[in-house]
């Protein structure tokens, strides 16, 4: 996929100001919802994304500006959280292979 193209193919059909699903971006334009999801997370000012699918930021009301950034914002809450709770489960494992080691060093004299 090229992002070049994928990009303009979205700016030409958001262009009308009106929310496209990734389906209807993919029946108009052959890119998949993968292809167009990372487009728009890589061109984070080309558009917005909810539940009614993408339009372009200069079409957004403030309203749907603001819905956007709360949805972003709480999927970005919910990543933080998954990383921290992998992150003590490392730290955990990490202390139980030390003292792990140190048992086995004690046993051994």
């Amino acid at each position: 996929m090229s992002n070049f193209y994928c990009k303009q193919a979205i700016l030409n059909l958001l262009s009308d100001g009106n929310w496209r699903t990734a389906a209807s971006i993919q029946l108009n334009t052959g890119y998949t919802p993968l292809d167009v999801r990372k487009t728009c997370q890589q061109y984070t000012q080309l558009c917005i994304s909810s539940g009614e699918g993408y339009k372009l930021v200069k079409f957004a009301t403030s309203r749907e500006l603001s819905n956007s950034l709360r949805i972003l914002m709480s999927r970005a809450n919910k990543i933080n959280k998954r990383a921290r709770s992998l992150q003590r489960f490392m730290l955990e494992r990490e202390r139980s292979a030390i003292r792990a080691v140190t048992d086995v060093k004690r046993l051994l004299g």
